[in-house]
């Protein structure tokens, strides 16, 4: 349960410096302009340093060499998924459906990152640092994680289990909270469902 809790305040965190330097810059952007300009070439002055004390630990010299992939990639992914979002918006027949992305997000990252931490709990009790269990060394089917004797495969087939019934009070109570008379359509409860099933799955 740490690891989506400390992901939570994470995300609240960031969420309340983004929105406290937005406030800041939309304050000023119109007498001053120059200043937003001086504040990103001064970050990116910043970055040489914070690359120079990162390459001192090992550890994270290592994620400065091998690790920029990955961010990239999610960096593109995001781009594309805010400009579909931004297109979805302003559909006015689409203007709802902004409310449904953080709750299929939210909801298929808590129940992932609650697997990942028993997995890397488990190894970490189990096996000795930098130690692959001989039958973890392969590729293996995804549809294997679900069945299967160990601890791993029970908690994942009870967190696929717990996304319907999560998904569905999350999807009524936000449909309640937007002030709507009726009840999503059985369209729309099928896909969304379907789409959070895929996601977790």
């Amino acid at each position: 349960m740490a690891t989506p809790m400390a992901a939570s305040f994470g995300d609240l965190l960031s969420l309340a410096l983004l929105a406290g330097c937005s406030q800041f810059s939309f304050s000023i952007v119109d007498s001053y302009p120059s200043v937003l300009y001086l504040v990103t070439l001064f970050c990116l002055c910043l970055v040489p340093l914070w690359v120079a004390v990162a390459s001192k630990h090992p550890a994270s010299q290592t994620l400065l060499q091998t690790g920029w992939i990955p961010i990239v990639i999610a960096l593109v992914i995001s781009s594309v998924g805010g400009l579909i979002l931004e297109r979805t918006v302003s559909d006015p027949n689409l203007a709802g459906i902004i409310v449904y992305a953080p709750i299929i997000n939210g909801v298929g990252g808590s129940l992932v990152s609650v697997q990942s931490s028993r997995i890397s709990t488990r190894l970490h009790l189990n096996y000795p640092p930098g130690e692959v269990p001989a039958d973890r060394t392969k590729c293996y089917n995804p549809c294997s994680i679900f069945f299967g004797p160990e601890p791993n495969h029970r908690s994942a087939q009870i967190l696929l289990l717990l996304v319907i019934p999560g998904q569905l009070i999350f999807l009524f109570s936000s449909h309640l909270v937007k002030g709507a008379k009726t009840m999503p359509s059985f369209l729309l409860t099928a896909a969304f469902l379907a789409a959070s099933v895929i996601q977790v799955s």
